[in-house]
């Protein structure tokens, strides 16, 4: 692990579950994310990945257990804070239509009140960290292609220098190859900055690429959690034939 990575906050899940419209969609999970590293959450639809990651930042409270971030519980942050520690990168982008590339970009550092000059600093030290021309500085959201709007979310994410990111299928509705491409990137990119990353995804491919550990998830209930390499050799009824169809795929 790097240097930089133990600046970096952990997170753990203590015993956690959720109860949902009259179901419990996560069960007892006990999971530690060490500071820096990149674990991946794997599973099919409804397995509970998202739910997961959406108690790192309080957008869903557990039903029982406790989520820390930085040894800290989630339940004692103030949730605004919280947030804006926390970079998340989502499919959907999520960027402001009517913004342009740098104020996306700048949103974060702005509410945290950073000077403007360090603000645009920022702006152009993303633009050139994501692979963005500074040209495309000025364009609104709809005058760039996919995979250029990822990036722009990518770059939005690490805008206030949070300790952890929570990505969830962020790549999931690109073409293969720009997938591939920003997967990679990707991966060299939190490599350098040693930040902690919680990832979702129902890719086998993508966990194998990322991870540092990966954490399956079946039914609400973790069935896996270890190396990539482990994962390869895991007989787990429900890892096995997980495992087998996406990589036949």
């Amino acid at each position: 692990m790097r240097d930089t990575a133990r600046r970096s906050p952990g997170i753990r899940f203590d015993r956690v579950s959720v109860d949902l419209g009259g179901r419990t969609v996560l069960r007892g999970l006990d999971l530690c994310i060490e500071g820096g590293e990149a674990l991946v959450l794997l599973g099919r639809s409804g397995s509970g990945k998202s739910t997961t990651l959406r108690l790192v930042n309080a957008l869903l409270r557990p039903s029982h257990g406790e989520v820390l971030v930085g040894g800290r519980a989630v339940s004692g942050w103030d949730p605004i804070a919280l947030r804006r520690s926390t970079g998340y990168i989502l499919q959907e982008i999520g960027l402001f239509p009517h913004f342009t590339v740098s104020r996306n970009i700048a949103l974060v550092p702005r509410l945290l009140g950073w000077e403007e000059a360090a603000v645009e600093s920022r702006v152009e030290e993303l633009l050139a960290l994501v692979g963005l021309e500074p040209s495309l500085r000025d364009r609104l959201p709809r005058e760039l292609s996919g995979g250029q709007r990822q990036r722009v979310g990518i770059a939005r994410a690490l805008a206030g220098k949070p300790g952890a990111l929570l990505c969830d299928e962020p790549f999931g509705a690109l073409d293969p190859v720009t997938r591939f491409d920003l997967q990679r990137e990707f991966g060299v990119l939190r490599e350098r900055l040693g930040t902690t990353v919680l990832f979702v995804t129902h890719d086998v491919r993508e966990a194998l690429l990322l991870a540092d550990r990966i954490a399956f998830l079946a039914e609400g209930t973790l069935r896996f959690l270890g190396s990539p390499e482990a994962f390869r050799a895991c007989e787990e009824p429900h890892v096995a034939r997980f495992r087998q169809a996406g990589l036949s795929s």
